[in-house]
């Protein structure tokens, strides 16, 4: 009810009576038993333009991240109560939190504050915090981890300059990685070094096409038939129509054939009792785009 109305910034709900108080001014503020109250922070509509332009220049993402994002940001507030500490006080109490080694206090109290500032530095270091933080159980450690790319994900959204840009997507590509979707941290990592070029970044996106780009995965020698073949299996599917292959493979003889099936390209006509040498040029794509 708040929300829907333009004019409420704070409520009161008496769980006593089960009722609830919306507010054009929150007043002075004093505790009391059986109530929970909240005050309401309204978006800027040039932070909403922005993640939308953010949101189109991350659309090799599955739509469910974004979404996720989303999510994270409308309940931050109720994750986190901020219990009328300002902004400085809940970030001095998260530095000396994580002085002490306090992790998990230092990860509330970051929360606390983000829910107020709605800042993407502090969305950087919540989701930093998530993806190393212990909770007070195994599943609230789950939960922690979990939110650690919907909340890196936040601060690119809200994010301005390349260079800030480029050290959040960074920060995700490893998150990507945690969840095990490391495939997705190339795309990730190409746009970080098209934001603001780096050598670590440069470092990263080379390991991460090593373990998880388009890649030949194995070989395979197909002798138990009269015509025998030779085969490369690909780590994800090739193009199956409307692409020439051939170009892409030096063929020790121009009689030797290619053909595509799936993931697999083979080369038709060798024979048996012979020896072979293949080479596959870069620039071979695959169905999504990737190229070897």
């Amino acid at each position: 009810a708040c929300l829907a109305n333009s004019q409420c910034t704070a409520f009161t709900f008496n769980q006593r009576s089960d009722s609830c108080f919306p507010k054009v001014d929150a007043g002075v503020v004093a505790p009391y038993q059986g109530a929970l109250s909240a005050r309401i922070l309204r978006t800027p509509e040039i932070v909403r333009q922005r993640a939308a332009i953010r949101a189109g220049e991350l659309d090799f993402l599955p739509a469910p991240a974004i979404a996720e994002a989303r999510d994270l940001a409308a309940r931050i507030g109720r994750l986190h109560s901020v219990d009328e500490f300002g902004t400085r006080e809940l970030l001095d109490a998260a530095a000396r939190a994580r002085s002490d080694g306090n992790l998990l206090s230092a990860l509330r109290l970051t929360g606390a504050a983000t829910a107020l500032t709605d800042e993407p530095s502090h969305w950087l270091e919540y989701g930093r915090l998530a993806r190393s933080v212990s909770g007070e159980t195994s599943q609230e450690t789950n939960r922690i981890r979990r939110n650690a790319l919907p909340a890196l994900l936040n601060a690119y959204l809200r994010a301005e300059s390349p260079g800030i840009r480029a050290t959040i997507l960074n920060e995700v590509a490893l998150a990507l990685e945690d969840r095990d979707e490391g495939r997705l941290a190339i795309p990730v990592l190409r746009l970080s070094q098209d934001l603001a070029p780096r050598r670590d970044t440069e470092a990263a996106l080379e390991r991460a096409i090593g373990l998880y780009g388009f890649r030949v995965a194995d070989t395979e020698v197909e002798s138990d038939s009269a015509t025998p073949r030779i085969c490369a299996l690909f780590s994800e599917p090739l193009v199956q129509a409307g692409v020439d292959y051939t170009p892409y493979v030096q063929l020790p003889d121009p009689r030797l054939a290619v053909s595509v099936d799936g993931a697999k390209l083979c080369v038709d006509g060798v024979a048996h009792g012979e020896r072979y040498r293949l080479v596959l040029r870069e620039g071979l794509p695959a169905e999504s785009g990737e190229e070897l």
